[in-house]
This record gives structure tokens, C-alpha cells and sequence, in this order.
């Protein structure tokens, strides 16, 4: 096992906020990279404040998406912490940042002035809607590129309201899409020599999440948008779906061998059941069939249930909420669940990375930093002095 990330002596300049720019700058930092995350003079990360789900006083969400970086504070409208950042650019290899598209223009940070100060830097913008289009200056979300996608309109229940999903997965996406286009940038550099610029926003990340669904739709399919059950897919026939148990929680059923399907559940009469014995019934009387498999779920329990599917080679799992998450003996043997310890609470427990790596494995080298721990040191790298330094700060500009 090698012991140096995949991305050691790779520098990303991190002006990004909130989920999706984080979430991929970890990312990299995990792989290896060093990542300067550049805040806010006093306040730092929108996250940081966020006055809801703390961990004995500071914000979950910044805990979950800042570890192995380093925390610099600067006033961008400031000139002499601007320069900071000019003396930053020409030693960094990657930009990332998910301000509204203009606002980096607006600083002199723009991707065309960047890249005459260094050619090589790969230029990440996350956004919204995009850099250009008509919704370029509409605020940017991950609720909204849900709503405007059409993901949350397939979702939830056709008697009631669409529903987005229980966690940011679009950001989370985008996020994921934004690290690939880094990767990849990287590596054509290594050819050309030369950097990029890279867009990824919300809704097209979003899009691209259904990108089955949308294609069935775009060549003349009709997707139904929810069904008054919990079928768990608009396009999959039953049983794909979730079921209540007997003893109050609740299985997804995937999919495996119709017959035996019936015969775990005891309604082997429905193997020959004129109305369900093809695929392309199962799926036109979806609803229909999904009752009466609700009905048979809630005769036993879970547990009994799983071993009966399992036996039968039918596809299934138990819906877990996040004590039994926490609890699963292959989350685990995984490692996902890691444990890190931070100056202002102690000890605390984080989702790990998912990427699997050999020979040069992710790893949590540090926490989320405290705001601006981390100012001098960079500044100090960088070539400016103590008393430099200790002026910059007394006028605010760090």
C-alpha cells in the first residue's frame, strides 16, 4: 500500500460553499490533494453558521464535507487580499469555485484572466443552471434543479404532492460529476500541457441522473409520474417497490423469479393469474398487483419475509433507518463510518470515501479546520512574511 494519495503535490484553490462545490473539492482532498479552502474573513463557509443540526455547537453539514482542508480567510473586495490570491494562482493546479455565474468576472477572477496568469490551472465552475442560458442569474439549488428536472414530479404519490428526495442528491451528483471532470482534465494536461475550463450545474447534473427515464420519454414513451402506491419506480413492474410488514417496518422487493416469487409469499395462485402473468401486465396493473402483494407483506415479519425471498433467489433488503444503517455488519466491515477528532468537539463520526483504491487508498488526514487556521501557514508558503502578514490582518484584508 502506497503512502502517498492518487493527487499528492496536486493544489486546488476551493472557493466553493455550501454542498456540491465541497463535496468535490473532499473529494480530491481525500485522494490526496492539498486543498485551500478560501473563506470569508469572520464568518467563512455559509455552513459554518447554519444554526441547525449542530454537533455540540458546530454544523454538521461543514463536518461532512470539509475534512483535509486547509482554511485560508480572505476579503476578495480587498486589494491586497486579492493580490494574496494572485500570488496563489500560479502554484495551484486546480480552481474550484460555485459562486453565481459573473461573480468571479466581478472579482478579476474570471476563467480567461486566471488562465493568462497560469495556462495549466483546470478551472471548475459549479452552478445552477449554467454559466450562460437564460436561467444563468436564477439562484441555483439543489430542491429546485429536483423540481425543474422532473425528478421530483416522478416521485411521491399521484393523490398527493411531487416529493423530492430525502437527501441533496443532485448536489451530491453534481458534486461526483464536477470531481470526474477534474480527473479527466488532469489527465489530458498531461498531453497538452495545457488547463480547462469546466461547467457542471444542478440541472444538468440532474437530467442526467434520468437519463433512462428521460430517453424512454424522448422517443414517445409515456412515463407515469407517481403511482398512489409505493412503487418504487415508474417505469419497473411489480413487485419493484417497497412493502409494510407485519411487524411495522418495511422491505424493497427488486425483482427475481415470478413463480417463486409467489410461492414465498404464499399466493402461488398468482403464478397463472391471467392478469399478472407476463412482465408487461405486472407493469400495466402494477397498482392492482401491488395491493394484494401489500396485503401478503403485512401477514409476517421483515425478517421472515427476507429469509423467504432470499431462499427463493428474489431480490430484497430491508429498509433501514440510519440506527439500523449504523448498525449493519457490512456498513461495518466497509470502514465508510470514520471516526475523526476536531479541536472544538472531540471525537465525531463521519461518512467515509467510497472510492477503493490499492495502492494509494483515500485517506482522512485531517478534520474540517477551524476558520482560518490555517492563514498564516499558507501565507507563510507562499513567500510573505510575518510582519506582511500581521498588516494584512490588522487591516482585514486576512
Amino acid at each position: 500500500m502506497g503512502s502517498l494519495g492518487a493527487l499528492h503535490g496536486i493544489k486546488v484553490l476551493d472557493f466553493s460553499r455550501f454542498m456540491q462545490g465541497p463535496h468535490c473539492s473532499q473529494m480530491l482532498g481525500d485522494m490526496g490533494a492539498e486543498v485551500i479552502k478560501v473563506e470569508r474573513v469572520g464568518t467563512g463557509d455559509e455552513n459554518r453558521a447554519f444554526p441547525f443540526n449542530r454537533i455540540r455547537g458546530v454544523n454538521a453539514f461543514f463536518l461532512a464535507l470539509n475534512r483535509n482542508k486547509r482554511s485560508l480567510t480572505v476579503d476578495l473586495k480587498h486589494p491586497r487580499g486579492k493580490a494574496i490570491i494572485d500570488r496563489l494562482i500560479p502554484v495551484c493546479d486546480i480552481l474550484l469555485e460555485n459562486f453565481r455565474p459573473g461573480t468571479m468576472e466581478k472579482l478579476g477572477l474570471g476563467y480567461e484572466a486566471v488562465n493568462r496568469r497560469n495556462p495549466r490551472l483546470i478551472y471548475c465552475c459549479c452552478s445552477g443552471y449554467g454559466q450562460d442560458g437564460p436561467y444563468r442569474d436564477k439562484p441555483g439549488q439543489d430542491l429546485l434543479a429536483q423540481a425543474m428536472s422532473g425528478l421530483a414530479w416522478v416521485t411521491g404519490r399521484t393523490n398527493g404532492y411531487p416529493r423530492a428526495a430525502g437527501t441533496y442528491a443532485v448536489d451530491a451528483y453534481g458534486g461526483m460529476l464536477a470531481t470526474v471532470g477534474i480527473l479527466a482534465a488532469l489527465h489530458a494536461r498531461q498531453r497538452t500541457g495545457q488547463g480547462q475550463k469546466i461547467e457542471v450545474c444542478l440541472l444538468d447534473a440532474a437530467l442526467h441522473m434520468q437519463c433512462q427515464e428521460l430517453t424512454f420519454h424522448l422517443n414517445g414513451g409515456e412515463v407515469q409520474p407517481r403511482e398512489n402506491q409505493e412503487a418504487a419506480h415508474p417505469l419497473e413492474p411489480a413487485p419493484y417497490g417497497i412493502y409494510p410488514a407485519a411487524d411495522g417496518k418495511f422491505l424493497a422487493v427488486s425483482s427475481g423469479p415470478w413463480p417463486k416469487l409467489c410461492q414465498a409469499l404464499g399466493r402461488s395462485e398468482l403464478e397463472l393469474d391471467p392478469r399478472f402473468d407476463s412482465p408487461q401486465k405486472r407493469l400495466e396493473r402494477r397498482s392492482e398487483l401491488y395491493a394484494l402483494m401489500a396485503d401478503a407483506f403485512r401477514q409476517a415479519p421483515r425478517a421472515t419475509w427476507l429469509d423467504r425471498l432470499g431462499a427463493g433467489g428474489v431480490w430484497s433488503a430491508p429498509v433501514h433507518d440510519y440506527g439500523e444503517v449504523e448498525a449493519d455488519p457490512q456498513v461495518a466491515w466497509s470502514g465508510m463510518l470514520v471516526r475523526q477528532r476536531h479541536s472544538e468537539i472531540g471525537e465525531f463520526r463521519i461518512v467515509g470515501n467510497p472510492i477503493r483504491m490499492s495502492d494509494t487508498p483515500a485517506s482522512y488526514r485531517t478534520p474540517p479546520p477551524p476558520l482560518g487556521a490555517d492563514t498564516v501557514a499558507i501565507l507563510l508558503d507562499i513567500g510573505v512574511g510575518r510582519e506582511e502578514i500581521a498588516r494584512l490582518q490588522a487591516e482585514g484584508a486576512v
